[in-house]
């Protein structure tokens, strides 16, 4: 997956998680937005978790290996029949590009708190 430069400091990328049941690939879209248009989204903070293990995902149609804390958090946040949009630190964010990362990290409070929602996700429902 490459991704495209972000058009300037108050952008970030929003992920667009489509519509699926329990048995279809996880498959999303990555969009620039402008926060300063204070687009609609919901947050997710969650523990990364081991990186030894990758599971994948669809990102705009090609191959994108998340941990399996993320991964879960995405089955589980996933409607059959709508869609959500989120702000996701390790996909919103190149994590390949310190430059970028720089730029978002001081950008995280504005993320955060302009959200419509900020998701904890805690893990599975354990009994």
């Amino acid at each position: 997956f490459v991704y495209n430069p972000l058009p300037s400091s108050t952008h970030t990328r929003l992920l667009t998680l489509l519509p699926g049941d329990g048995t279809s690939t996880i498959d999303c879209l990555l969009s620039p937005s402008d926060l300063l248009t204070k687009p609609h989204y919901e947050a997710l903070s969650y523990v990364w978790g081991s990186v030894d293990t990758e599971y994948g995902i669809l990102l705009d149609g090609k191959p994108f290996p998340v941990g399996p804390n993320l991964w879960v958090a995405l089955y589980h946040l996933r409607d059959p029949i709508t869609i959500k949009t989120l702000w996701i630190d390790a996909i919103s964010i190149n994590q390949e590009d310190d430059a970028e990362k720089a730029v978002q990290v001081r950008q995280m409070g504005n993320i955060y708190s302009n959200a419509a929602k900020v998701l904890a996700w805690l893990g599975p429902h354990s009994d």
